[in-house]
């Protein structure tokens, strides 16, 4: 029995495997042909523009070994890409386009969804990470005797947040390390923590701000919640429309496929 994520899979999840795959078939199909009928098409340069996007997200030796292990030729995967984009254009100009979202709507899933868009108590920290204790303790005593953090950050952290003099924005507790938030929650504006030890090294920090919880408005929130809405529209569109296309189609499937 062959295994899935570890697993062994059943003649069941097998078969609703297989039964992914062949509806997955028939949508492409049945797009590729509306799209076709629509005189749909996308030109050389784009599938040419798509195709170098598609090298780029790759190493060069690993975009080949993708495309050697795949078994898949260049014309195939041109084919196969062409194939896409004029499925998404059809989409974009046949379905999506007839999709909205209106204000109404925006307002009535911010209403329905306020604890979604609660901030929670943040604060704003700072941090220098040194691979060794006494470097850390050394660093704390300079800062305490005048010497200014930021630019002890710059000049002797690890973290990718030197550059910014070690600053690490806003967040709330819970996003960082439990022994870190333990720390920097206690700390006061403009207090500098003894050192703290962690897989990643030594650290100092210092606690740069506060900002107390608040409801988002629906200014702020707004785009957010029209992407969303409009994303979800747009997915229960396709739906629909494939649904109608497979049922206007004649579409066979043999028993031993």
């Amino acid at each position: 029995m062959s295994a899935i994520g570890g697993a062994a899979s059943t003649p069941g999840m097998l078969e609703t495997a297989r039964r992914r795959v062949l509806d997955q078939l028939i949508e492409r199909l049945v797009l590729l042909g509306a799209a076709r009928q629509a005189k749909i098409a996308v030109s050389a340069d784009e599938v040419d523009r798509e195709l170098m996007r598609l090298r780029m997200d790759f190493a060069p030796e690993r975009f080949d070994e993708m495309m050697s292990q795949s078994g898949q030729s260049l014309a195939d995967l041109k084919k196969s890409t062409e194939a896409r984009l004029t499925i998404q254009k059809f989409l974009h100009e046949q379905v999506y386009s007839r999709v909205g979202v209106t204000e109404e709507e925006i307002r009535a899933y911010y209403e329905g969804h306020l604890a979604d868009f609660h901030q929670p108590n943040e604060v704003r920290a700072a941090q220098i990470v040194v691979r060794t204790a006494e470097q850390a303790r050394s660093i704390e005593r300079q800062i305490r005797s005048g010497k200014d953090f930021a630019q002890m950050a710059q000049t002797y952290s690890l973290s990718p947040d030197a550059k910014r003099g070690g600053d690490l924005g806003y967040f709330p507790r819970g996003q960082m390390p439990r022994q870190f938030d333990q720390v920097i929650f206690q700390l006061k504006v403009n207090q500098v923590s003894g050192v703290v030890r962690s897989d990643y090294g030594f650290h100092l920090f210092k606690l740069l701000a506060r900002r107390p919880a608040r409801q988002k408005t629906l200014p702020e929130v707004k785009g957010q919640i029209e992407q969303k809405l409009a994303s979800e529209k747009r997915e229960q569109a396709q739906g629909e429309y494939v649904k109608m296309l497979k049922d206007k189609a004649s579409i066979k499937v043999s028993a031993n496929q």
